[in-house]
């Protein structure tokens, strides 16, 4: 977690210089949340036996698989809105006016379209959700 008091001191250092925080710092601080849930549901995949995959029991591999849509879909975010950010700060500092708004105007909307399918098909990859960790074959 060595990313938490780098982004602390960035939120307190824009703010002491500009008085204000701008929508790139709330992605920063938006892929920090994510990122940390997403870390956190690791962990808990870790406690039920990701480690060792010899020691786990059918019903722990059943909560393994049952973190990995919340999981992806944090990491993703996570990525996500870092990109976000920066595209935003870049536009931000660019010349008003200037052909470089209109590509990072085209790189966020790129940005948003890849976001929802990336998102989209994390979500629905497999549907219904309890077929991604059903022991039976037959389940459809």
């Amino acid at each position: 977690m060595a990313t938490v008091p780098f982004v602390a001191l960035r939120m307190y250092s824009r703010w002491k210089r500009m008085g204000k925080l701008a929508v790139e710092d709330f992605l920063i601080v938006l892929a920090l949340c994510c990122l940390i849930g997403d870390l956190g549901i690791q962990q808990h995949m870790w406690n039920l036996g990701l480690g060792d995959m010899s020691t786990v029991t059918p019903e722990k591999l059943k909560g393994i698989m049952q973190m990995i849509v919340p999981g992806s879909i944090l990491y993703v975010s996570s990525l996500w809105a870092v990109k976000f950010a920066l595209v935003i700060f870049y536009k931000r500092i660019a010349v008003p006016g200037s052909r470089l708004i209109l590509l990072y105007n085209i790189a966020l909307g790129g940005l948003a379209v890849t976001f929802l399918v990336i998102f989209f098909d994390i979500l629905f990859q497999c549907y219904p959700y309890d077929k991604r960790w059903s022991s039976d074959p037959n389940c459809e």
